[in-house]
C-alpha cells in the first residue's frame, strides 16, 4: 500500500493536533489537515443571555457554540441542553449545568427529545449562523448567531496526496463540492446526514463509524483501507 493510500485528508477546522488528527495518528495513519472551513465568532450571546431568568433553558446544538459563549452561562442558574456526551465534557469543562442530553447525535433529536420540558419555559438557542432555529419553535424562544463558518481555499496537491477524504459535517461537504465541484476522493463521513450530503454530492462514502466519537471513526477509516470488515 503506497503512503497516499493510508493518507487522510481531514477537512474539519481544526489544528494539526486537533481530536480527529491525533485519533487517526493512534490508528497508524496519516494525515492532511487542511480545513475546508474556518470558525469567525460574530458574538459570545451575553446579551441574549441577560434576557434569561433561573430555570429558563439554554440550547447549545455544537461544540463551538459551547466554546464561543459568554461566561455569563455558567453564573446563571439555567437547564443547559447539549448533543453528545462531548459536548455535555466541554460544557461542564465551562461551569454549565447539563440537564439534558440528545439520546442521538442530532440537532433535531435534541430539540425532539425536549419534548414538553420546555413548552412553558423561556428557552435560548445560541447557534452557528448557518443553523437553522427549530420548526416548530417553543413558545417564548431567544436566538442568536455565535459564529459562522468561511470558506478556505484548498491546497492544489491535496488530492494527489490522500486517498481518502474525511467529513464530519455536511456544511464541509458543501464547501468541498463549491470549490472542486464534486468530491473527488472517497469520503468516510462521521454520521449519517453527513453520508447523505456526500451521496447527493456524487461522493462515494468509504465508511462512518458506529457511534459518532472521533476515535470510532479513526477506527472505521483505518479498517476501511485495510480492507477489514466493519
Amino acid at each position: 500500500m503506497s503512503l497516499s493510500e493510508r493518507r487522510v485528508w481531514v477537512t474539519r477546522d481544526e489544528p494539526v493536533g486537533g481530536a480527529l488528527s491525533s485519533a487517526l495518528r493512534e490508528e497508524g495513519l496519516m494525515v492532511e489537515c487542511d480545513p475546508l472551513l474556518t470558525t469567525v465568532q460574530i458574538s459570545d450571546g451575553e446579551e441574549e443571555l441577560r434576557q434569561l431568568s433561573p430555570g429558563d433553558w439554554l440550547v447549545l446544538t455544537s461544540p463551538r457554540a459551547i466554546r464561543c459563549v459568554s461566561p455569563l452561562a455558567a453564573s446563571l442558574d439555567l437547564y443547559v441542553a447539549v448533543v453528545g456526551e462531548s459536548s455535555r465534557q466541554a460544557a461542564e469543562a465551562r461551569g454549565l449545568r447539563v440537564t439534558h442530553v440528545a439520546p442521538e447525535p442530532s440537532a433535531s433529536e435534541l430539540w425532539r427529545s425536549l419534548g414538553t420540558r420546555i413548552e412553558r419555559a423561556r428557552v435560548c438557542f445560541l447557534k452557528s449562523a448557518h443553523a437553522a432555529p427549530p420548526a416548530p419553535a417553543p413558545r417564548d424562544l431567544i436566538v442568536a448567531d455565535l459564529y459562522e463558518m468561511k470558506d478556505r481555499s484548498v491546497r492544489s496537491d491535496i488530492l494527489a496526496r490522500c486517498s481518502v477524504v474525511a467529513f464530519t459535517s455536511p456544511t464541509a461537504v458543501a464547501a468541498c463540492v463549491k470549490q472542486l465541484s464534486s468530491i473527488p476522493l472517497p469520503a468516510a463521513c462521521l454520521g449519517e446526514t453527513t453520508a447523505r450530503s456526500a451521496r447527493r454530492a456524487g461522493a462515494r462514502v468509504l465508511c462512518m463509524p458506529r457511534t459518532p466519537s472521533f476515535a470510532a471513526f479513526a477506527v472505521a477509516i483505518r479498517a476501511a483501507l485495510d480492507g477489514e470488515p466493519m
